[in-house]
């Protein structure tokens, strides 16, 4: 949702101004950034399941970073 989009962009560049990168880093960041076209995590689990992954999942979420696992077979074990 973009009003999330926003709000999240806005606290990821108050967020790598405070560590120990230099200026020069957090503008390329920046610039980067713009080139990113975000996608939601439903939109990118149907994606993976659409690939023919069988399983697929949204492990870890931070605002607008997200990590995803998948398997083309799901494992006996699982």
């Amino acid at each position: 949702m973009p009003c999330f989009d926003l709000a999240y962009k806005g606290k990821w560049e108050q967020q790598i101004g405070i560590g120990e990168l230099t200026e020069q880093a957090i503008q390329s960041a920046i610039k980067r950034r713009k080139l990113d076209q975000n996608a939601t995590v439903n939109d990118q689990l149907q994606w993976l399941h659409n690939s023919g992954f069988a399983a697929a999942d949204c492990v870890y979420k931070h605002h607008e970073f997200a990590v995803f696992a998948a398997f083309k077979q799901v494992p006996n074990h699982l």
